[in-house]
């Protein structure tokens, strides 16, 4: 474990030694290993512990998940609000309706949103 980690030291240092977009490159390819090899934690620790930063957006690989993450927790947080304004408005929600809600696109989302203030009951803002 000890020589996994002074490797791992040494990998590190050396990336951050590298121009940005050449060390943001070296990173996502040794995160890549890293997993291959299930040392992820020490990676972590020891990027961490060196401050090894970069700019997520300005790598190819990294970019597209980060953006589809951040896309899918706007949505998880829009469907958890609107959860939340629903039981708080009309008492307990149906489960049929909780799905649908869970399950909604980001534009299904908004537009009930902004149902809500008029409708009746939960079902009413999903029609």
């Amino acid at each position: 474990m000890h020589d996994q980690q002074e490797t791992i030291r040494e990998i590190l240092y050396r990336i951050s030694l590298l121009p940005e977009n050449a060390r943001a490159d070296a990173l996502t390819k040794l995160v890549i290993i890293s997993r291959l090899r299930r040392l992820e934690t020490i990676i972590k620790e020891e990027a961490q512990e060196m401050s090894l930063v970069f700019n997520v957006m300005e790598n190819d690989v990294l970019r597209p998940l980060f953006q589809k993450a951040q896309t899918e927790s706007k949505q998880e947080g829009k469907a958890e609000m609107l959860l939340r304004q629903m039981q708080r408005r009309f008492g307990a929600v149906p489960e049929s309706v909780q799905k649908r809600v869970v399950s909604a696109d980001s534009k299904e989302l908004d537009t009930w949103s902004d149902r809500i203030f008029d409708a009746d009951s939960a079902q009413a803002v999903l029609q």
